[in-house]
């Protein structure tokens, strides 16, 4: 990637936010000189994370406008840096070009073949999936995610960037800021669709946008119920239409042949997929654009239980891995739930499609071995479990607890809802998600939302969602302080605790992992 004759000095504020410390690292790594401030550092000189940006010759300086000067060429800033903080100010009366996070990122894939990874749950799993696979595969591809993946992290990385030889980038397109509209991929693969920062109907039209901006492949969930409404999917051309597919869940399918050439599969099913325009019998390998001008690349579709071009055949869901069958070749991901599942095949439907054997991709699958906070387990002694995830939009709690319910028959949830804003947005579909998958033997703490900072108003509280759930008849509590979770370890051997964005989620489940440990020792 050639930014410019020399190079470039660029000011990162929030520098040690997931997306912003991947590029700072990115962009330290093709030679430019990066200089970063976070209010995380100012708290804690000995963050971990400054330990690692310093070795990688990243300077870090106070977040309040004295490491800037009229010397940079450009100032990047996280969204979470608000617009009235020193830094802004002052590169605003420096006259030193302002570009948000996204917006930068954007600018960085235009010069790449780029592959976005987008949908409301899977991204950073997926794309760091992706990114090892291909890594591993000899393809050398750039990687710039939220997600640090384990196998990346090093004294010297955060994890959550790569930075290879090939003009492959492989990214996270994230809507809930909206700027996944301005990312214009060549390929771009869509995991689903729900309720998460924004509307649906909202989520829907970024979607439909960001896959017209997408110039070749576009790999796309046909399980997927919103998805499968907006953007009907063509018929697989890999393997015949049952008739009644396994695994379907009900889902019956009619030929009926068109002569346009078309073939269109009616479903009889409530939801779902409902029309499959399939692929032209003069070229079986082009998918015809989505319904609506959606797009002219190839739609290549994955999926678990409708038929689509990569269907999974044969799962065995076991505790903490899943087998599966593709195309004849058997398979083995070292993740658990149907949601990994998904990943999973995501990347294997575009490796494919890129011309990677189906053998060549299962001899490094089972290695990867994730994302932090994801369904990171902190304890597994064979009687106590103690298990933290990033999880929290109800689609991502509902896969969490369908996961877990695999390994405990009585577990303590311990979940902090992430900013006001989104706990009012979801708050139904919240207190819908723990009432349905909340077992009679289960408890769930709810700890204060969490707040990073800002003007949001502050008008819902964990309170509202307690009295929700507890409604549907669930046991709920709303414990202020962790130290007296910690007080009551002796009631669960089970303890799963998730949230979003803060760290200190990752210390606490650790913190709890010892403290269990102790006990079972004595």
């Amino acid at each position: 990637m050639k930014t410019s004759e020399r190079p470039l000095r660029i000011f990162f504020s929030g520098i040690a936010g997931s997306g912003v410390s991947a590029i700072a690292t990115f962009m330290a790594d093709k030679g430019n000189v990066i200089v970063g401030s976070d209010r995380v550092f100012d708290k804690d000189i000995l963050h971990p994370l400054k330990k690692v940006f310093q070795f990688r010759g990243i300077t870090i300086v106070p977040q309040d406008g004295s490491g800037l000067n009229d010397t940079f060429d450009f100032a990047v800033f996280s969204t979470a840096v608000e617009s009235d903080q020193p830094e802004i100010l002052k590169a605003g009366a420096l006259g030193i070009p302002i570009k948000k996070r996204p917006d930068y990122l954007a600018e960085i894939t235009a010069s790449f073949h780029t592959i976005a990874v987008a949908g409301t749950s899977g991204k950073s799993t997926t794309a760091g999936l992706l990114a090892f696979l291909m890594s591993r595969l000899g393809l050398n591809p750039n990687f710039i995610s939220g997600g640090r993946v384990k196998q990346f992290k090093s004294s010297s990385n955060p994890g959550n960037c790569l930075t290879g030889d090939s003009d492959y980038l492989i990214i996270e397109a994230c809507e809930s800021d909206g700027t996944i509209v301005n990312y214009k991929p060549q390929h771009s693969i869509i995991l689903n669709l729900s309720l998460d920062h924004n509307p649906i109907e909202k989520t829907a039209g970024k979607f439909k946008i960001f896959m017209e901006n997408t110039s070749d492949k576009i790999i796309l969930n046909a399980d997927d119920r919103n998805l499968s409404r907006k953007y009907p999917s063509p018929l697989p051309r890999h393997e015949s239409i049952p008739t009644s597919p396994a695994g379907g869940e009900g889902l019956s399918m009619s030929p009926s042949t068109k002569g346009n050439g078309m073939c269109v599969y009616l479903s009889q099913r409530a939801e779902g997929l409902s029309i499959f325009p399939s692929a032209s019998v003069e070229n079986p390998y082009k998918s015809p654009p989505l319904m609506g001008g959606v797009g002219e690349g190839d739609l290549i579709t994955f999926s678990i239980h409708n038929p689509s071009q990569y269907k999974a055949e044969a799962i065995t869901y076991k505790s903490l891995s899943t087998e599966f069958s593709l195309h004849g070749t058997r398979f083995s991901l070292s993740l658990p739930g149907q949601h990994n599942l998904y990943n999973a095949l995501s990347c294997i439907a575009f490796l494919s499609e890129i011309g990677i054997k189906l053998n060549d991709i299962v001899e490094i699958l089972s290695e990867f071995q994730g994302i932090d906070r994801r369904f990171d387990i902190h304890l597994n002694d064979g009687k106590r479990l103690v298990i933290d995830d990033y999880a929290h939009n109800p689609h991502k709690i509902v896969s969490l607890m369908k996961t877990v319910q695999k390994l405990s028959e009585r577990v303590c949830y311990i979940f902090q809802p992430h900013g006001f804003g989104p706990t009012r947005l979801m708050k139904k579909e919240y207190i819908e998600a723990f009432t349905k998958n909340l077992c009679d033997s289960d408890h769930l703490i709810l700890l204060p939302i969490y707040f990073a900072g800002g003007t949001a108003s502050r008008d819902i509280s964990s309170y509202d969602l307690a009295e929700g759930i507890k409604a549907g008849g669930k046991s709920v509590e709303v414990v202020e302080k962790r130290e007296d979770i910690l007080k009551r370890l002796h009631e669960y051997q089970t303890y799963v605790i998730f949230g979003a964005r803060d760290e200190t989620l990752s210390d606490f489940a650790n913190e709890m992992a010892e403290r269990l440990s102790r006990i079972s020792q004595n």
